[in-house]
C-alpha cells in the first residue's frame, strides 16, 4: 500500500479495490463516455490500468470521485481489481477533486466544466475568486465557463454534441432564453434536433439580428403608432434601460423581445418605402444576397432594387463625420499622446473633415451621388435605413468597349471602365486565393503524414512557435507589447510573405519576452501542484532574479513557528486531558467509597461538634 501526503492533517491510499466495491457518483461533472471499448482493449493489451481512479470511502463501499472511463474500460477488459486512490474527504472537496482531475483531461467537455463549476457556486456557496484559486484557473476563465449554465437546455443538448463551437455557445449564452428559443426554433433543423452529429452554422450576421440593439435599430424608438399593441420602447419592459433607475445612462439599451424588435423593423421598412417612393431622388438598393423572389415582389410594385458592391452600378459612399473633442481626446490619451500633441492632432483632424465635406457637398449636388434607401444588408442594422451612394453605369459597359475601339469615348467613360476592370480583377485575385487555400486544405487533411510523429522538425515548426505564443498574448496587453516588440507585420499581414518575415524578425530575446508575458498572465494564478503552477514556477527560477529560496525559507520558518504552537497547544490539550482523566477516576473512587460507608449495618462516625 502507498500513501501519499496531501496536507498537514489528510493522507491518501492508494490500494488495489474489487471493482464490484465501487458506485458511480451520479452527480460526477462528466456525462459523456465516449471510446469505453477502446479503453477497455488498451487496458487489456497493457494488461492493467496505469493510472489510479479515485474513491472515497461510502460505508462499507466506495463512492468514485474520479476515473469513470478506467472503472468502465477495466469491466471491459474483464478487471475484477483496479489501482484507486482513496480519499476522506467531504462533499465539497471531493467535487473539487473531481474538476480539478477532469480539467486535465482534454477529451473534457466545457459543457461539463460549466457544469461542475455551476455545482460548486449553488451547492457549495463558493465565488468565482475561491473556485479559481482552488481548480487552479483565472478568474475570466471560471466566468466564462459558469456563463455556459445560462444556455437552454436545448443549446446545451446541441452544444454537448458539438453541434456548435465553443465561440458560438458562448454568444448564444449572452443572449435571454425568449430570444435563445427563438434562435433555436430558426436555425436548428428537425434533423440536426435528432443527430448525433448536428451541424449549426450560426455567424456574425445572423446574431446580429437576434441581439436587439435598440441603440442601431432604424426606427423610432419613441414611436408609439409603428405598432400600436406594442407601443413605444422607451416604456416597454422588453427595453434594458427600463430596469434602471437612471434610463438615461443605459448606453447600450437592448431589446429582450426579439420578434417584437424584428417585426418593428419590418413595419418600418414599409413604411419608408412607401414614403421614398413619392420621392423621385431617392433609390432603393440592397448589398450581399437578396432573394428573387423578394426582388420579383419589389418589382412587382414598382420599385427597381439596386445591388450595391464591388463592380455593381453602385457603391456606398460615407458621409464625413464632424470629430468629437471628447471622444478624439479620451483616445489618444489612452495612447498617451502629451495635452499640447492631442491639440494639434485635433485641429488636423478638423481642417481634413472641412476639406472631405466640402468634396462630398460637391459630389451631392452633381448626379454621381444619390439618397438611397438600405432594404436588405449583410449588416443587418444598416436594413431600413438612408445612405449615400455613389453611381457607376455598368449598363454601358459593351457600349464604352465600343466607343474605347473607336475613340470616341470620353475621360469619364474611359475612367469607369478602368474602375470596373479594377474591381473584377481584385475580386478575381480574392477567390483565386481563397481557392488555394481550400486544395491546401484537402492536401493536408489527406495526407498520411500530418498523423504522424515527424522524424525532424523544420524552420516552418519554429515561426509556427512564434505564432503560437503571440496568438496566446490576452488582448488587454498587446498594445502595451507592441511597444516593447514591434509587430505591424503580424497584426494585420496583408501577404504570406510579409506574414512569414514578421515572424522570422523576431528573435530569441523577443520571443522569451512574450513567453514569460503570457506565461505569467495565464499561469500565475495556478495552483502549485499543477502543470499551470508548475510552469509558472520553472518561467520564474529561469529570470534568475526572484528569491524563491528565500520564500520558502521564510515560509518554513513561519511553519515551523506554527508547527510549534500547534505542538505547544496540543501539549496543554494532552496535560488537561490526564487532568480530566484523572479528576474523573477520582471522582469515580469517591463514589464508590461513598457506597461502602453507606452499607446498611455499618456504623458511621459523628459528626464533630
Amino acid at each position: 500500500m502507498e500513501t501519499k501526503q496531501i496536507s498537514s492533517e489528510e493522507t491518501v491510499q492508494t490500494v488495489l479495490l474489487p471493482i464490484d466495491l465501487v458506485d458511480v457518483d451520479p452527480n460526477q461533472p462528466r456525462k459523456t463516455m465516449e471510446e469505453i471499448e477502446e479503453m477497455g482493449l488498451s487496458i487489456k493489451s497493457v494488461g492493467k490500468v496505469i493510472q489510479p481512479i479515485g474513491v472515497r470511502p461510502n460505508g462499507t463501499r466506495f463512492r468514485l470521485i474520479y476515473g469513470h472511463r478506467r472503472l468502465l474500460g477495466s469491466t471491459a477488459a474483464g478487471k475484477t481489481e483496479i489501482p484507486a486512490t482513496i480519499y476522506d474527504v467531504s462533499d465539497e472537496e471531493a467535487k473539487i477533486i473531481q474538476i480539478v482531475e477532469n480539467l486535465q483531461r482534454v477529451d473534457l467537455h466545457p459543457m461539463q466544466q460549466a457544469t461542475g463549476f455551476h455545482n460548486l457556486a449553488q451547492t457549495e456557496k463558493l465565488g468565482v475568486e475561491e473556485i479559481a484559486r482552488r481548480v487552479g484557473k483565472t478568474i475570466y476563465f471560471v466566468r466564462q465557463q459558469l456563463k455556459l449554465n445560462d444556455l437552454t437546455p436545448q443549446w446545451q443538448s446541441i452544444f454537448l454534441r458539438n453541434g456548435i463551437p465553443l465561440g458560438v455557445a458562448l454568444q448564444i449564452c449572452l443572449l435571454p432564453a425568449e430570444t435563445q428559443q427563438y434562435l433555436y426554433d430558426e436555425q436548428v433543423s428537425e434533423e440536426d434536433e435528432k443527430s448525433d452529429h448536428p451541424d449549426i452554422s450560426i455567424n456574425t450576421y445572423i446574431f446580429t439580428r437576434y441581439k436587439g440593439n435598440l441603440a442601431q435599430a432604424a426606427f423610432d424608438l419613441s414611436d408609439a403608432e409603428l405598432d400600436i399593441k406594442m407601443g413605444s420602447c422607451h416604456t416597454c419592459p422588453f427595453n434594458s434601460a427600463c430596469g434602471v433607475l437612471f434610463p438615461e445612462e443605459e448606453n447600450k439599451p437592448r431589446c429582450s423581445n426579439i420578434k417584437c424588435f424584428q417585426n418593428k423593423t419590418a413595419l418600418h421598412i414599409e413604411k419608408e418605402i412607401a414614403k421614398a417612393k413619392e420621392d423621385p431622388t431617392t433609390i432603393f438598393v440592397y448589398d450581399g444576397e437578396m432573394p428573387d423572389e423578394d426582388i420579383k415582389r419589389l418589382h412587382d410594385d414598382g420599385i427597381e432594387a439596386n445591388i450595391v458592391g464591388y463592380g455593381e452600378e453602385y457603391r456606398y459612399i460615407k458621409e464625413p463625420q464632424k470629430p468629437d473633442w471628447n471622444t478624439f481626446s479620451q483616445a489618444l490619451k489612452k495612447r498617451k499622446v502629451p495635452a499640447k500633441e492631442i491639440k494639434e492632432e485635433f485641429v488636423k483632424s478638423e481642417q481634413e473633415y472641412s476639406e472631405k465635406k466640402d468634396k462630398f457637398e460637391k459630389l451631392l449636388s452633381s448626379s454621381k451621388i444619390k439618397k438611397a434607401f438600405i432594404i436588405s444588408s449583410n449588416t443587418p442594422t444598416d436594413e431600413g435605413k438612408y445612405a449615400y451612394v455613389e453611381y457607376i453605369p455598368k449598363a454601358t459597359a459593351n457600349a464604352a468597349k465600343k466607343a474605347i475601339a473607336s475613340g470616341e469615348a470620353s475621360i469619364q467613360v474611359i475612367d469607369n471602365e478602368i474602375e470596373r476592370l479594377q474591381s473584377r480583377e481584385a475580386r478575381a485575385r480574392e477567390l483565386d486565393q481563397e481557392k488555394i487555400q481550400r486544395k491546401i486544405a484537402e492536401a493536408v487533411n489527406a495526407d498520411t503524414n500530418i498523423g504522424r510523429i515527424p522524424k525532424q522538425s523544420t524552420s516552418a515548426d519554429n515561426l509556427l512557435i512564434n505564432y503560437l505564443i503571440i496568438e496566446h498574448i490576452p488582448y488587454h496587453l498587446k498594445a502595451a507589447l507592441n511597444k516593447v516588440v514591434k509587430l505591424p507585420a503580424l497584426k494585420e499581414p496583408a501577404t504570406f510573405d510579409e506574414f512569414k518575415n514578421g515572424l522570422r524578425r523576431l528573435n530569441k530575446m523577443q520571443i522569451t519576452y512574450l513567453l514569460r508575458r503570457v506565461i505569467t498572465e495565464k499561469n500565475s494564478t495556478n495552483l502549485p501542484n499543477t502543470r499551470g503552477g508548475y510552469a509558472f514556477r520553472l518561467m520564474a527560477e529561469s529570470l534568475g532574479s526572484i528569491p524563491i529560496v528565500d520564500f520558502e525559507k521564510q515560509q518554513k520558518e513561519i511553519a515551523n513557528k506554527r508547527q510549534a504552537g500547534v505542538n505547544k497547544a496540543i501539549g496543554i490539550l494532552k496535560e488537561q486531558k490526564k487532568e480530566t482523566q484523572k479528576k474523573g477516576k477520582q471522582k469515580e473512587n469517591n463514589k464508590q467509597n461513598n457506597k461502602v460507608k453507606n452499607l446498611p449495618g455499618k456504623p458511621t462516625k459523628a459528626k464533630a461538634a
